[in-house]
């Protein structure tokens, strides 16, 4: 499968050599306090068997791995899951980047990459996603990206003691073709 590129990232399949990375990613706190998934403390052995299902289960979800086009290091990674393909539909279920790597525009350049290919070369017609109320970061990217708010599921996550909202979003592909024609798609 040819790699997406943008002008400083770009996507590729994940390998076993990318193991020691997501596990230190995975029990990273910084990471874990803003996604909307719950902390659980990881193992490389329990990474292992994550990271080789990620590589082997194509047709409900597909990993990528965003690296860094002038060294080709991985700086995190994207996903997306809920594959619907009778209905066009897919949930873009992260983009996730490496602590030193945050606040630089490189989850925006690997989520748009994703959305891309979602729209591109999935035929897709909806991508949702989900954004944890007190992740303005998150919010944020998704504004660049595009997204238009759904709506809010109200204390659907419990996390660090207290429940959170979820906020609820969505780009169709007419939204996409309307960016497409202001330049924001696509990516190279």
């Amino acid at each position: 499968m040819p790699s997406a590129v943008s002008a400083r990232v770009y996507l590729r399949a994940m390998e076993y050599s990318d193991l020691d990375f997501l596990n230190r990613m995975h029990n990273d706190e910084d990471i874990n306090r803003n996604t909307a998934g719950n902390k659980f403390f990881v193992s490389s052995e329990y990474d292992r068997k994550w990271l080789e299902n990620k590589m082997m289960d194509n047709q409900k979800q597909i990993y990528l791995m965003v690296c860094l086009k002038e060294t080709n290091q991985a700086i995190g990674y994207t996903s997306l899951s809920d594959i619907d393909h009778w209905n066009k539909k897919i949930f873009l279920s992260g983009y996730t980047i490496s602590s030193e790597f945050t606040g630089k525009g490189y989850a925006t350049e690997g989520a748009k990459l994703t959305i891309q290919y979602a729209f591109e070369e999935l035929g897709m017609n909806r991508i949702e996603g989900r954004f944890l109320d007190d992740n303005i970061a998150s919010q944020r990217v998704g504004d660049k990206l595009g997204y238009v708010r759904d709506g809010v599921l109200r204390d659907y996550v419990f996390k660090n003691g207290r429940y959170h909202d979820v906020i609820f979003s969505s780009i169709l592909r007419s939204d996409y073709e309307k960016l497409k024609e202001q330049g924001i798609y696509p990516i190279k």
